[in-house]
């Protein structure tokens, strides 16, 4: 299995830190939001 084959989807670019700044706000986002729900 190749595994480079994988990384060209859409779905791994956040892996590879090649989201754009658009995307990678919006997960920032929902990352915070998601902590700020369940953290005590």
């Amino acid at each position: 299995m190749d595994l480079d084959l994988y990384y060209k989807y859409d779905d791994h670019k956040w892996y590879l830190n090649k989201l754009d700044p658009q995307e990678k706000a919006r997960r920032k986002k929902a990352a915070a939001e998601f902590q700020a729900r369940y953290d005590n």
